[in-house]
């Protein structure tokens, strides 16, 4: 593209795309990891790297390998600075900063428009994914090696430069292998066979070995760490194995929802990526192209790297959109004979309209609302999402040693209480998987796996989130068990300890009902007025846990507020169609199922849910049917098992 082409209104549009990044970092940090990196980063302050897991009484004294040890550290010191503020604009700053020196890099084979698209898909993509955390750091480092190393032979100089920053990375993000890996594809790039209009100046001579030899020197570099070889065994795990949970981390509501609306980005970009494999004539860039078709791979596998895929193949979904776009315009100037300046003109318009419309939906928090991330715009903490309320019951003298918790609460547990161990939290590296097992059965219901828990751990307490599936229907049954009773409830919260031991916490114990009630108050306020309800952490689990204890009035109650407050969700209407039922509104819950199998005709348990209630209003061949979908998509399920 000619350096005219680029001149005028057309050059804002990049401006526009990133100012949408700067926003989809500007969002409260809601996420459970990030209060276990802060409560790690302070006991490194205070008595140094730990080697073996101080924080759990599952895994006392363990092997436990940090690889995100300096991040932690360098996250407590802003936290002390600046608090949540000054973290959470650093984190958009450095969002920033990656995505610029890309989208810098792809003006080599994009123009402003294209390379705005790219970014504004880069930005749907991070969405889902925790602003705050140490992939932030790592994703600018890695936007450094691919700049670099894509602009710059392989010099002492380069090295000088890229040894550092590898050391740097090594110490803050399992991605760090991704740093040898990028310079061994720039090498790999520079030995293929270029023609001489080609050929860049300084770049070294196919058979040159400089390249790989700073290759191998990045990943010798990688060994020093605290923890030798054994990190990089933890990095390949990482990079290579799925992780399920990791999109769930942002928020414990994006399993309760019919779909996000991020959902079609991620399958979108991969088309856009082999649109652009086809259409692109000429040699392909060897980093873009590289990084890009390596991140979708991986991404594929483990949703915990999508935000790397988002930045780094944004050169290549640039060149995609570049080559894509000008096809499309050469149809549209042959079948509507639009002259060329009104065809050059429709890219930049579209992008720079989708841009500001971005920007507006992430400023009013309608992507969070809609997505149940728990996020709102803004520079602050969440705190409600965890147990912050109950503080002052599980604080108080006398409450037992060792509780259970969810892995959701664990590092929020950490941080409000040092001198407690927890059960379980979100760390990499060190919690087992059989513990996790265990753990998701009796959350699933299964008698033995609570028992199992009781006898390998002897807790005398269970602090539980409401919010989390399956958390409020374990308190439930720990309570029908007759060993447990609750002694503290706020909605988001359920603290359970063994019978008789309540009795001194009634304080606490009231205040928690009254953050409750005050929480549906507001949400019945809101519809009086007009206006749709909020979707607090409290309201949702407030619903969750008057259905799993049998309060079924109650429950179908504020589970309605929840659906007027959260539209997609769809755990709510089958929550409250259930509830329905057991009061004898069999029409009612029937009408809510129906809506829900019209959105979702898949969904097995919704199906077998409308047998049921047509069955009680005595519809026997309707009932007939909806168990027959059921039975049929059972089959199918187990088929796909």
């Amino acid at each position: 593209m000619s350096k005219e082409s680029q001149r005028g209104w057309t050059a804002v549009v990049p401006w526009l795309a990133g100012a949408t990044l700067f926003a989809v970092g500007l969002r409260s940090i809601a996420g459970p990891a990030f209060w276990s990196h802060l409560a790690t980063g302070r006991q490194i302050a205070l008595a140094g790297l730990p080697r073996t897991d101080v924080f759990t009484f599952t895994h006392a004294d363990a092997p436990w390998i940090n690889a995100t040890w300096l991040y932690d550290r360098a996250l407590f010191a802003l936290w002390r600075i600046g608090g949540a503020p000054l973290i959470v604009l650093l984190h958009a700053a450095l969002l920033v900063a990656a995505a610029a020196l890309l989208m810098r890099a792809a003006r080599a084979w994009a123009g402003p428009a294209a390379i705005a698209g790219a970014a504004l898909l880069a930005a749907g993509l991070l969405l889902p994914h925790p602003p705050a955390g140490p992939q932030a750091p790592a994703l600018l480092l890695a936007a450094l090696f691919a700049r670099q190393l894509a602009d710059r032979p392989p010099d002492r100089r380069l090295a000088a430069l890229l040894v550092p920053l590898q050391l740097l990375w090594t110490q803050m993000h399992p991605t760090f292998l991704l740093g040898p890996a990028i310079a061994l594809l720039a090498w790999l790039g520079r030995r293929a066979p270029r023609t001489p209009a080609l050929r860049r100046p300084g770049f070294e001579a196919p058979g040159s070995m400089r390249g790989l030899a700073l290759a191998g020197g990045l990943a010798v570099v990688t060994l020093v760490n605290p923890y030798g070889i054994a990190l990089h065994r933890l990095a390949w795990h990482s990079l290579t194995r799925p992780d399920a949970a990791a999109d769930a981390l942002a928020s414990p509501l994006a399993p309760l929802y019919l779909s996000l609306p991020h959902a079609p980005l991620f399958l979108l970009a991969l088309l856009l990526g082999a649109a652009g494999l086809v259409a692109h004539k000429g040699r392909l860039p060897a980093i873009p192209a590289g990084l890009a078709m390596g991140t979708a791979i991986a991404a594929l596998r483990t949703p915990y790297l999508r935000p790397f895929f988002a930045v780094l193949s944004l050169p290549f979904l640039a060149l995609s959109l570049q080559a894509a776009g000008g096809s499309a315009g050469e149809l549209l100037r042959a079948r509507l004979r639009l002259p060329l300046p009104a065809v050059r003109g429709l890219g930049p318009a579209a992008a720079a309209v989708l841009a500001l419309l971005s920007i507006g939906g992430l400023a009013g928090g309608a992507y969070d609302r809609a997505a149940g991330t728990l996020a709102r715009p803004g520079l602050h903490a969440e705190t409600e999402p965890f147990p912050a309320a109950a503080a002052a019951f599980v604080g108080r003298e006398g409450f037992p040693e060792r509780a259970l918790n969810l892995p959701f609460d664990g590092g929020y547990l950490r941080w409000a209480h040092p001198e407690r161990r927890i059960f379980a939290d979100v760390r990499r590296g060190l919690n087992e998987p059989e513990l996790h097992r265990t753990l998701n059965r009796a959350l699933a219901g299964e008698a033995a796996a609570l028992d199992e828990l009781e006898d390998d751990w002897s807790f005398d307490a269970a602090i539980l989130s409401c919010l989390w599936p399956g958390g409020a229907d374990l308190a439930r049954w720990m309570v029908n068990s007759g060993r447990w009773q609750i002694g503290y409830v706020d909605g988001v919260t359920v603290v359970l300890v063994r019978p008789g031991a309540a009795d001194a916490a009634a304080d606490a114990s009231a205040d928690g009902l009254a953050r409750l009630e005050a929480a549906i108050r507001e949400a019945e306020a809101a519809v009086r007025q007009g206006r749709r309800p909020r979707l607090t952490p409290r309201l949702a689990g407030a619903g969750f846990f008057f259905s799993a204890m049998g309060r079924h009035r109650e429950a179908a109650h504020v589970l309605g507020l929840v659906e007027q407050a959260a539209p997609r969700m769809i755990s709510a209407p089958l929550q409250r169609a259930h509830s329905l039922g057991r009061i004898g509104r069999h029409a009612e819950a029937a009408r809510r199922l129906e809506a829900v199998v019209a959105r979702r005709p898949r969904h097995r348990e919704a199906w077998a849910m409308l047998a049921e209630a047509r069955a009680a209003l005595g519809e026997e061949e309707a009932a007939a049917q909806a168990r027959a979908r059921a039975e049929a998509l059972g089959r199918r399920r187990r088929r796909g098992s």
